[in-house]
Order: C-alpha cells, then structure tokens, then sequence
C-alpha cells in the first residue's frame, strides 16, 4: 500500500511540506497478496498534537486505487498521515507517514526498502558471510576430514 500527494489536485505535490487550509489530494494503490485490490474499504487518519483526528472513508476502484480530497487545517503541525484498508480475508494493510503543515517541517522520508543502496548492502553482507564460513571450513580441517 502506498501513499502520495497532489497539490494541485492532479500534479504529484513535490514534498511533504503544505501550506495551511491547502487542498491536497492523497491518493494511492491497494495491494494485497495478488496484487492491487479492487473495492477495498479504505480508511483514513489525519493525527496531530495541534489539532483533533480527521476521518474520512472511500472504496477502492476496480484497479485498486484510492483517493481523499482533504482541505489541511490552519494550524502550524506535524501531522501524521495513516491509511488502512480492509479485506475479506487476511490482515488489513496499512502506510503513514509524516506530512509538514504551515511552517512545521516534516523529517525527511526513509529510503526505500528495495532501494539500489539497501540491495547492494545485502548482497554485499551476503558475500562476506559465506566467504567467512568458507575460509573458516578451509582453515579449520573439515574439508580434509571429509575428502580424506
């Protein structure tokens, strides 16, 4: 499941940054274990110190997409951002993040999870481990008890 933001409705808003009172819309895909997931009860929660809950609900389309057309409240905030959506059988899925409203400033967002940098560190610990039990079987005689 994920999240994104269009301000003006229908351009990708560049950042996590609003002004106050802004429109924004957020949109997303529904994805469950086969894929996007067409007429899915969608939740979402807009949560800050500053300000009381939103709440709104829609329905997924027949190609798992969603949308909310919010107006942000006029409060200087950090504000947390959560979509869940439902399923008829399996967990809900869920995504927040964390969105800037007025002169509050956002953190910046995590890498992705599948992200160039992320793959090359796995890989790259993947190797040293099995070169380190490797050497460790080589220097340890096992292999020579083995081939006798």
């Amino acid at each position: 499941m994920d999240i994104r933001f269009e301000s003006p409705i229908g351009t990708p808003h560049p950042s996590l940054q609003f002004e106050q009172g802004q429109r924004v819309r957020i949109t997303g895909t529904v994805r469950g274990s086969l894929g996007p997931s067409p007429f899915a009860p969608v939740q979402l929660v807009i949560s800050s110190q500053a300000f009381a809950p939103m709440y709104a609900q829609a329905t997924s389309n027949f190609w798992g997409n969603y949308w909310f057309d919010v107006d942000l409240p006029r409060v200087d905030a950090l504000a947390s951002v959560r979509v869940t959506a439902s399923f008829a059988v399996g967990p809900p899925d869920s995504a927040s993040i964390t969105i800037g409203i007025g002169s509050a400033v956002p953190p910046p967002p995590p890498p992705p999870p599948d992200s160039p940098f992320n793959q090359f560190t796995k890989n790259l610990t993947t190797i040293v481990i099995v070169g380190l039990v490797a050497y460790a079987a080589v220097n340890s005689g096992i292999l020579k008890r083995w081939g006798r």
